[in-house]
């Protein structure tokens, strides 16, 4: 009788993580337009009942993982551990830092389930649609509101500057919508003719509200991840790209008086080679243990004005965790990409990945955060992304209650 209740019980468990592994992605997919539309707080409550709920259901599934994939998911979690534990010389906030590490691991699953499920070419595709009209919506708002162009560009844009949702970090922002121009770009050369035009005019629009937010890492690192794709695929549409984005910022130069704007902005004070400075000396008075989990970095900038982090993640790991915090990274890193990676499934992830790490070089805060903050976007989801869509992690184990040629691939 009891041996009969247990297998019953489990018979249930079985069917509803099958259910759950099934809806995952779809959950995934509706928290992912989020990041373009929805305020931080909005955002995180997204996060709890599409993610964090559901994967806590799925949590032998990381046991799974963990099996199949030991050398990576250890050390993960050792990297998450070593952190959390590191509060306890830093600003004693455990708590926090266990949280956001359970929370990194629900994200962990659902993307797992995601690309699992869904190939690289639907969710670049997926990208492009919810980027291009939060791109769009942007745009048109913004011309309705019948600011000239010099007001535009005194005051940074940001996502939450037209009707008031979205993020209203200008880099930030900018961050956010980079990703559709880079997965349009990245398209481009596999679609017709007419769909070329709106991913050019996506393109185009994405770059000026880029532009907009005057975020000067932002940009060099969209551009440099541009080229990169240019110089590695080799593909004619690239240099009509290349030649079309030439030709907008001509058009600027000549119509508006965009070089003014451009060499104010050039000229503001960039106090963040004193903020390194501060950070790197930070370090090395605590080498090898660092600073531990929650010590701001407190350095003084101007009167009115404190550096709380490094402004590069970089530089906020070996500053938070020292040389062991640092090494455990690089490990983690090394066995999250693999040979794969330059492979067809996963360049569109490394694209992403190479943005949002360029992009946090130069303010980037530590790696061990909620899943809603910038960082997030810009590192984890790309990085799990681009290990979880290699070709031999595809079918490395059935999911549960289903066959291993489930996916849609």
């Amino acid at each position: 009788m009891i041996s009969a209740s247990i297998h019953y019980l489990s018979g249930i468990c079985i069917t509803m993580q099958k259910h759950l592994y099934k809806w995952m992605p779809i959950c995934f997919l509706i928290y992912l337009p989020t990041w373009f539309f929805l305020r931080t707080s909005q955002q995180e409550t997204f996060f709890y009942f599409l993610i964090a709920l559901p994967t806590l259901f799925l949590s032998t599934r990381l046991y799974q993982l963990l099996r199949n994939d030991t050398r990576t998911i250890v050390s993960l979690i050792l990297f998450l551990v070593y952190f959390s534990f590191s509060s306890f010389w830093g600003e004693r906030e455990f708590n926090k830092a266990i949280k956001s590490g359970v929370l990194l691991l629900c994200l962990l699953l659902a993307v797992e389930t995601t690309v699992h499920r869904f190939n690289t070419k639907f969710l670049a595709n997926f990208i492009t649609i919810i980027g291009g009209a939060a791109i769009c919506t942007h745009g048109f708002v913004s011309l309705l509101s019948n600011t000239e162009f010099s007001n535009i560009m005194s005051n940074r844009f940001s996502l939450d500057t037209t009707y008031g949702w979205g993020r209203s970090n200008p880099i930030d922002s900018a961050i956010i919508l980079g990703l559709p121009i880079i997965s349009a770009w990245w398209l481009f050369p596999m679609k017709n003719w007419s769909l070329r035009t709106l991913l050019l005019l996506l393109i185009i629009c994405g770059t000026i509200l880029i532009f907009f937010t005057q975020s000067r890492g932002p940009i060099l690192a969209l551009g440099a991840t541009l080229l990169i794709v240019t110089l590695i695929r080799k593909d004619r549409s690239d240099i009509v790209l290349m030649l079309s984005g030439c030709i907008l910022f001509v058009i600027l130069f000549f119509f508006t008086n965009i070089d003014e704007h451009i060499n104010t902005r050039i000229s503001t004070p960039d106090y963040r080679i004193h903020i390194w400075k501060e950070s790197i000396a930070q370090f090395l008075a605590h080498f090898w243990i660092g600073q531990g989990f929650g010590h701001n970095a407190n350095i003084p900038i101007s009167p009115d004005w404190t550096a709380g982090h490094a402004h590069s993640f970089v530089l906020e790991i070996i500053r938070v965790g020292g040389i062991i915090g640092a090494s455990l990274f690089c490990i983690m890193l090394f066995f999250m990409l693999n040979r794969f990676i330059f492979t067809s499934a996963g360049f569109f992830f490394l694209l992403w990945l190479i943005f949002g790490t360029l992009c946090l070089l130069t303010n980037g805060r530590l790696l061990l955060t909620y899943p809603w903050r910038i960082e997030c976007f810009a590192f984890w989801i790309p990085l799990l992304c681009l290990h979880f869509s290699s070709p031999s992690r595809i079918n490395d184990i059935a999911p549960p209650g289903l066959p291993p040629n489930w996916s849609t691939r």
